[in-house]
């Protein structure tokens, strides 16, 4: 795989894992997310194209067995229109991950200051999505959001919304589910945690 590490999780008491692959056996550069879902001795595959650059930072939850929803930072493609812009994407499977929707735009963003993507399902079936974004305003001044958004329909539209935190020393550590909220924690670059 890529840099990026794969994420691995529990669903409908089967191990899946997502793994960022930026494969380079065939012409050309072939980018996307191998998607495994072990059923009882058998691991099953499915292939989930993306644009270059690699896709990173996966995040995978569920609202059932058979719905899941996978994020990713990097560029969808949407064949036959092209390239979309990079930023941060989703695809979703409705058939407990043997087929895929292509990648859909949830946050058109400048990559290079994305990261830490958290992705938590809450029972009444929302996704609940958060990164954080760095910019450098000039020189060594920088400053961190903490962004979110929010999907009510397993993630075929998503809604932004505010910042959590802004404040250039904190960096998304992970976001959990609380009974029917989402906490984020974050840390300070020196390990201080905040909630």
């Amino acid at each position: 795989w890529n840099d990026s590490y794969p994420v691995a999780r529990r669903i409908g008491g089967q191990t899946v894992l997502a793994v960022p692959v930026r494969q380079t056996k065939t012409p050309g550069d072939t980018n996307g997310v191998m998607y495994l879902r072990r059923d009882h001795a058998t691991w099953r595959r499915t292939w989930i194209p993306t644009a270059p650059p690699p896709p990173f930072d996966l995040a995978l939850a569920a609202s059932s067995d058979y719905d899941i929803a996978l994020t990713f930072i990097g560029s969808g493609f949407f064949p036959p229109s092209g390239v979309e812009p990079s930023g941060v994407f989703v695809v979703r499977s409705h058939d407990a991950g043997a087929t895929w929707t292509p990648p859909r735009s949830i946050a058109d963003l400048d990559t290079s200051g994305v990261n830490w993507l958290r992705l938590v399902g809450t029972p009444d079936g929302t996704l609940h999505l958060v990164w954080s974004v760095d910019q450098t305003l000039s020189g060594d001044l920088h400053a961190r959001t903490i962004a979110s958004a929010a999907s009510h329909d397993d993630g075929a539209s998503w809604q932004l919304g505010r910042s959590v935190i802004n404040d250039p020393y904190v960096e998304v550590f992970t976001a959990a589910r609380l009974g029917d909220s989402v906490l984020v924690v974050g840390r300070y670059h020196d390990g201080h945690q905040l909630a």
